[in-house]
């Protein structure tokens, strides 16, 4: 990455980013959630699905480690897509 400097210029503020969060894990069941207890941490890959999901300020993402077809869906918080 080439960084850049603007001389006479103070640094830029480095903005925290704020981490996904998992609220609500959707089971087989549907339409029924659970609050969930995962981290998105523990998870290799995660995808964002929906944001706003059916109306709701909650989005939709899918996470996996290895295997596509082995996933969980999560409502939660995007935010700003990285992972603590």
């Amino acid at each position: 990455m080439t960084k850049v400097t603007i001389l006479g210029q103070s640094e830029p503020e480095q903005k925290e980013l704020k981490p996904i969060e998992f609220l609500y894990y959707l089971s087989g069941a549907l339409p029924y959630s659970c609050l969930s207890e995962s981290k998105p941490s523990s998870y290799k890959n995660i995808e964002l699905i929906c944001m706003n999901y059916g109306g709701s300020r909650n989005d939709l993402m899918y996470a996996y480690d290895t295997d596509r077809n082995q996933g969980s869906l999560y409502l939660g918080q995007f935010n700003d897509g990285v992972v603590e």
